[in-house]
Parts: C-alpha cells; structure tokens; sequence
C-alpha cells in the first residue's frame, strides 16, 4: 500500500498582545506523519511565524483554519525539507522503526 501524508496541527504558541492585534500566533506545533495501512511513522518540529512575512496577512485567530497554517508551515520548510521528511517517514516505514501504533490501555 502506497504511504499516505498527513499535516497535523499538534498547537500553537500565540502572544496575547502584539501591538495593537490581539492573539497572533507566533509559533507552530506540527507533526508530519505518513501511514501505509499498517503503520504511521512522523517527524515533527516547530515553525515560528513572523505576522511581518510577505504574504502572511493578519487573520483574525478565531478565524484561522488548520489549512492556513499547514501552508504557513509548508512555505516556511519548502519543498526540499518536505521530501527529506518523506523520505525519513518511508525509512522508518521500512524498517518499523520510530513507528506508533494506537493500542489501548486494560484496566485491571
């Protein structure tokens, strides 16, 4: 089965107060995870974000969707370092290492 990719989102540091803007995000939390039906495998980092960034207009914080910051986090790394995250991933896929599986917990 083909690897699947997926963004995640894991959370954001925001300041309270910037200026005269309230709530701007200034760091993000992400997990870039692949799954091949079987196993998921993810490397994971921080990416800070400058509000002054071309292209990076202010959005309201309760406005924001997962899809905007995912392309913050996308333009930010760039498409060299997103090959070098898959190719980690499907490594790790190989030779199941670093791989997570959901298990649950027994209560006795």
């Amino acid at each position: 089965m083909p690897t699947t990719f997926e963004w995640v989102v894991v959370d954001t540091d925001v300041l309270v107060q910037c200026e005269s803007l309230p709530d701007v995000v200034t760091a993000v939390n992400w997990r870039y995870q692949g799954t091949n039906g079987t196993y998921t495998a993810s490397v994971h980092g921080k990416t800070k974000v400058d509000e002054h960034h071309p292209g990076h207009a202010f959005i309201p914080f309760e406005q924001l969707t997962q899809a905007e910051v995912i392309q913050w986090v996308i333009d930010d790394l760039g498409p060299d370092a997103i090959q070098g995250f898959q190719n980690s991933i499907e490594e790790q896929l190989q030779n199941h290492v670093l791989t997570v599986v959901t298990k649950p917990l027994v209560n006795n």
